[in-house]
């Protein structure tokens, strides 16, 4: 059977090892063997390139395995065309109507100096951090890359600032996608050896941390989490949770944040190694999210990019060395030439 038979072959048999849902489509042999799927009228269509399972065939000559393997990638290319459709219809919905579009904001976070933003992406600063917003397209799942960033085409035609964006996004995402605080030994017991769902802290009616443990902070879905870290409300809350002391954020990578209290024992550097070694050796280039270590001040409730103390203290050190020789040369007065008439 030459490659013209076979495909004369599927275009008129291949109905047969489909679902009836299938009976109104249209089945073409296109040229170099590429089979056409459409349905009635529509201008869509589906194009399969069957030259590995003809190349198959050639070997083994079984036409029905050939004609099964073929069914089964229709199927799965129809249903992906169907949620395509659907997803394209959600961006419209979007693109139309703002109001809509709010409630599935959710903010996205990147590192500068790791990750260019998109082109003409709406951007927010967020500590050392780009934030950027995320509408996830749901025809798929949450924890999917099928999603459309929020541009500033977008705002103009929603007539929306990129100030108003950012508050929406704060507002709904905390009640779509709320955060949540665990102990990040619970979480590893729990999905390692399927333990009971570890307790969300920020949920546990005002108990205070001991500080002795590492802390996850994600969202509910546990996917883009790290954007978290814009919610100045969460930040402030787990600082209460220490008892008003200073805490570390270590980005493990862009669906999570690593809580770590600051009692004096480890130093910026440290955990900036530590860090490096995780993303070097655990942390997939997609999920990379940065090295740099924050810092928030729970008492002055500020985020800032973590600096080492030691480093700091030997600067401060120099300059104060530095500004005590400028003073005293300052002091010193100045000589003048003395002259002694001869007599």
């Amino acid at each position: 059977m030459n490659k013209d038979d076979f495909m004369k072959f599927v275009e008129e048999n291949i109905k047969y090892h489909l679902p009836e849902s299938f009976a109104d489509c249209r089945f073409e042999a296109g040229k170099q063997l590429c089979l056409i799927v459409s349905e009635g009228n529509s201008p869509d269509a589906i194009r399969l390139h069957l030259e590995e399972v003809y190349d198959t065939f050639t070997e083994d000559r079984n036409i029905f395995s050939a004609l099964e393997f073929i069914a089964k990638n229709v199927e799965e290319a129809w249903s992906v065309t169907g949620k395509m459709d659907e997803t394209k219809e959600q961006l419209r919905g979007y693109i139309n109507n703002y109001e809509e579009a709010k409630k599935h904001l959710q903010i996205v976070l990147s590192d500068p100096d790791v990750e260019s933003v998109l082109a003409n992406s709406v951007v927010t600063q967020v500590g050392a951090f780009n934030a950027q917003y995320r509408l996830p397209l749901d025809s798929f799942n949450l924890e999917s890359e099928m999603s459309v960033h929020v541009t500033k085409n977008m705002l103009d035609k929603w007539g929306v600032t990129a100030e108003q964006l950012h508050q929406d996004a704060l507002s709904v995402e905390g009640r779509w996608n709320k955060p949540v605080l665990v102990d990040a030994f619970d979480i590893i017991t729990h999905l390692q050896f399927n333990f009971s769902k570890p307790m969300n802290l920020l949920e546990n009616n005002g108990a205070k941390l001991d500080g002795q443990s590492l802390y996850t902070l994600t969202n509910e879905n546990a996917y883009k989490g790290a954007g978290m870290l814009a919610h100045s409300e969460v930040l402030e809350q787990i600082g209460s949770l220490f008892s008003d002391n200073n805490y570390y954020i270590l980005p493990s990578s862009k669906h999570e944040l690593l809580i770590l209290l600051d009692d004096g024992s480890k130093s910026v550097k440290e955990l900036r190694e530590m860090v490096q070694y995780v993303n070097e050796k655990e942390v997939s280039a997609i999920d990379l999210l940065s090295d740099k270590i924050l810092y928030y001040n729970s008492k002055e409730k500020v985020l800032e990019l973590a600096v080492d103390k030691a480093e700091n203290l030997s600067k401060e050190i120099t300059n104060t060395k530095q500004e005590n020789v400028a003073k005293n040369t300052a002091k010193q007065p100045k000589k003048t030439a003395e002259f002694t008439p001869r007599m």
